[in-house]
C-alpha cells in the first residue's frame, strides 16, 4: 500500500473532528451553526460569540492559519474521505497541485492538533465556568 494513503483518513478525521468541535461549542453559548463546513467562518462565528460574552481573546494567528490551510485543500469536509472521487480520479492526483504530500508530517500534524485541541477545550471550559 502507498504509504501517502494513510494521510487521508488521518486527514480526514482530524478535519471532521475540527468541524464538530467548533459547531458544538457554538451550540454551547446559544448560536446554532448553520449547515456550513467553513471552518474559518465557524471559527469567526465562535470568536464573536465569545466577544460578545466577555472572552477578549480574540483570534489565535495559528489557529486561524491552521482553519484556512484545512479550508484550502477541504472547503466542503469530503476531500480527503476517500481515496477516489466519483469519476475516479485519484484524490492524491487531485491535490497534488496543492499539498506536497513528500512533505507531510504526521507527527507534526498530531502535534499542530494537539495545540487546537487545547484552544478549544479551554474556550470549553470558560464557557462552562460562566455557566453559558
Amino acid at each position: 500500500m502507498d504509504p501517502s494513503l494513510l494521510f487521508l483518513p488521518i486527514a480526514f478525521l482530524y478535519r471532521h473532528w475540527t468541524e464538530l468541535w467548533l459547531k458544538s461549542l457554538l451550540e454551547q453559548v446559544g448560536e446554532h451553526p448553520k449547515m456550513v463546513h467553513d471552518l474559518v467562518q465557524l471559527y469567526d462565528q465562535l470568536l464573536a460569540r465569545l466577544e460578545k460574552l466577555g472572552l477578549e481573546q480574540g483570534a489565535d494567528d495559528d489557529i486561524m492559519a491552521l482553519m484556512k490551510e484545512w479550508q484550502q485543500y477541504d472547503n466542503q469536509g469530503t476531500a480527503f474521505r476517500y481515496s477516489t472521487d466519483k469519476f475516479k480520479r485519484s484524490s492524491l492526483a487531485l491535490l497534488s497541485g496543492e499539498l506536497e504530500f513528500s512533505s507531510v508530517n504526521l507527527v507534526t500534524m498530531a502535534e499542530t492538533m494537539n495545540k487546537l485541541e487545547n484552544e478549544l477545550h479551554g474556550y470549553s471550559a470558560w464557557i462552562s465556568a460562566e455557566g453559558r
